[in-house]
């Protein structure tokens, strides 16, 4: 499980970062008439991709802490 959610967290979070990027690009370039709106989304889906990947990485680094702890002789009393 530990591992899973340190793949699939640290996945979401290059995955987020790309379409955020994509989005930024997309947006710096004149459109002529106003804002590209597909754009903007895709950067806002991006940064809350990155967003729960990062989430998906904490908690994996609390359940590997809190197995770490369990494992130690100090806590078996």
């Amino acid at each position: 499980m530990r591992k899973f959610l340190l793949t699939s967290g640290v996945t979401l979070i290059v995955v987020g970062a790309a379409m955020y990027a994509v989005g930024l690009y997309d947006n710096s370039e004149p459109t002529g008439g106003g804002a590209n709106i597909g754009a903007g989304i895709l950067a806002v889906l991006g940064e809350a991709l990155g967003i729960i990947g990062l989430c998906a990485v904490i908690a994996s680094g609390i359940t590997t802490l809190v197995v770490w702890l369990r494992k130690r002789p100090s806590a078996r009393r």
